[in-house]
């Protein structure tokens, strides 16, 4: 076998996976953030929900929407740092003092995310029938997924019968996990909203002076500042879509780095009991689905741009969802892995070869293929947060 990326396979990620094509114009003032949502609907749309947020769950949790602009939706401008980066941050901190002081400190944040999660997903249940009427397009999104990496990878014995075995899947998760809007709770979507960790983009060395600070924070600042530092929540362009209830939670706590903040018992996933009663096979599906939809998108730009991948997602290793997702399922719902045998299979194929390319698939992966068959796309790249000038 021997890897391949075909203008085809480019195609494919250029129009349904490739993140950059969202641009972020900056063409207002520095006090605001645009955001192009590609449609006068989808801003308009976006700024309603962020309204009702606003309302119902409280002014300073969310983004201020100002105006919309054809496509365009403009807000006032957060400056901190992402939930995310922060994280790793703290993490490595810890890893370097091992004093408990920096764990603290992601504790308290997750579980502040968490019960902000929470009061979310029961918001946006009682108006999902106005701005969510569809499920997630799962069976197509993922057939093409899988079918891209099966392509590249040449994986010419991949296990009989799973496209049938996902049309099964898709038909279980339309009849018994399309609940409530999705909310995308990763903590890339969230803002800690302190300045002095907005170190400029144009910094020569962002993720140092990032680092530095968040330790001098925790030197000067008393314990508690973690409980009330403002989080802001960013991006609902996804609420379009329904999902299960465990979806976001699972977004929220089983990111690679926030993996194991909470166990995995189907129970921990359901934030609210008037959501729903926790379901071990239906936590297992959703697994599936947001592993494949955090570690496929990396996954295919490891693979297609690698320039892209090197930058966006220079913290993140998209394999850690394919080799942890046979695991999770099992230990969640032994039935649910019996009935969809084929496509986890398939799943563990993907995971066996990536974690295994030859000298040759390597060179391939090399290769920025997205540079090579487009070569006149211009795009800008970030990892940290777009909010930041």
């Amino acid at each position: 076998m021997s890897w391949r990326v075909r203008r085809a396979d480019v195609d494919f990620f250029v129009g349904n996976l490739w993140k950059d094509i969202r641009p972020f114009p900056q063409v207002y003032q520095d006090a605001t953030f645009s955001k192009d949502c590609f449609t006068e609907h989808a801003a308009q749309m976006e700024a309603a929900i962020l309204f009702l947020l606003r309302d119902r769950v409280g002014p300073e949790c969310f983004p201020t929407p100002l105006s919309v602009k054809d496509s365009v939706l403009i807000m006032d401008r957060i400056r901190g740092a992402r939930l995310f980066d922060l994280i790793r941050h703290l993490k490595n901190i810890e890893f370097d003092r091992r004093d408990g002081v920096a764990e603290a400190a992601v504790g308290h944040l997750i579980q502040r995310a968490r019960a902000r999660l929470a009061r979310v997903q029961l918001q946006l249940r009682g108006v999902g029938p106005i701005f969510s009427t569809q499920p997630y397009p799962l069976e197509s999104k993922l057939r093409g997924l899988l079918e891209l990496f099966i392509r590249i990878m040449d994986l010419r014995e991949a296990s009989e019968g799973w496209t049938r075995n996902l049309e099964d899947f898709a038909d279980y998760w339309e009849s018994n996990c399309s609940m409530v809007p999705f909310r995308d709770a990763t903590t890339k979507n969230m803002i800690v909203a302190e300045s002095r960790l907005a170190v400029p983009s144009k910094f020569d060395d962002v993720e140092t002076a990032q680092r530095r600070v968040a330790a001098h924070i925790l030197d000067t600042e008393d314990p508690e500042f973690w409980t009330r530092v403002p989080i802001i929540d960013i991006d609902f362009s996804s609420t379009i879509h329904l999902t299960s209830i465990e979806d976001d939670p699972i977004s929220l706590h089983c990111h690679e780095w926030t993996f194991g903040s909470c166990p995995i018992e189907a129970s921990n996933f359901v934030l609210d009991p008037s959501l729903g009663t926790p379901d071990a096979y239906r936590c297992a599906a959703t697994f599936v689905v947001r592993y494949l939809r955090f570690g496929g998108r990396k996954l295919a730009y490891r693979l297609i741009n690698a320039q892209g991948s090197r930058i966006r997602f220079a913290y993140d290793d998209p394999l850690f969802y394919f080799n942890r997702l046979p695991e999770i399922c099992e230990q969640l719902s032994p039935r649910f892995c019996a009935d969809f045998a084929p496509l986890l299979e398939t799943i563990a194929d993907i995971a066996r070869e990536g974690n295994n390319p030859s000298p040759a698939d390597a060179a391939e992966m090399s290769v920025d293929h997205l540079r090579k068959y487009y070569p006149a796309l211009q795009t800008t790249y970030w990892q940290q947060n777009p909010y930041q000038p």
